[in-house]
């Protein structure tokens, strides 16, 4: 979702399915498919409508991974209460960016402790569908993507069965990827 039109064609080069319009008008969240999304980014520049953003579409979709930036770093205890599953500040942002300079790599900015893992999908999930799987349930991590014969499903879907072969790209924390590798065999 994007409020200002003029932006469609840069954001079309990560992704083409764009709802242009106002987060907090009904009928363009509607349409965007908050329902049933498995992930939330709130990006906008005001703390306070990323506050309500997150209140609004927690009880619109109780189970969706919402992340929201915060730019001022006192309100992330807000925007916690909010229901964001997880919040990246501003100051977060800026030292990650310097950190990947000086290493010469790309930043890659998720939040204090949180990284991103990818895993095999285990014998014990193939064949079940995401919704049911419990990794979020039981380990806290987030599926982000699933990889399967060179192709990335960046937006999988409640209903999307793991497959043998396939690997899973998760947000969580080092623990969180421990209890995967323990819990799911």
């Amino acid at each position: 979702m994007e409020r200002d039109p003029q932006l469609r064609e840069s954001i079309a080069e990560v992704t083409t399915d764009v709802v242009i319009g106002d987060a907090t008008d009904d009928r363009v969240i509607e349409q965007a498919g908050i329902r049933t999304a498995a992930s939330l980014v709130l990006t906008t520049n005001d703390d306070a409508t990323n506050i309500f953003l997150a209140v609004y579409c927690r009880k619109l979709n109780p189970d969706a991974i919402i992340v929201s930036r915060i730019t001022h770093p006192s309100n992330v205890e807000a925007i916690h209460r909010a229901g964001a599953d997880f919040a990246v500040s501003d100051s977060q942002i800026k030292i990650q960016s310097v950190l990947a300079a000086v290493r010469g790599t790309e930043p890659m900015i998720l939040g204090e402790g949180l990284d991103m893992f990818t895993a095999e999908v285990p014998r014990s999930l193939e064949g079940t569908p995401l919704l049911d799987s419990g990794i979020l349930a039981r380990t806290g991590l987030a599926v982000v993507a699933i990889e399967g014969n060179g192709v990335v499903d960046p937006h999988p879907r409640p209903e999307r069965e793991l497959s043998r072969g396939e690997r899973v790209l998760f947000v969580g924390t080092a623990s969180q990827r421990d209890e995967f590798e323990r819990v799911f065999k």
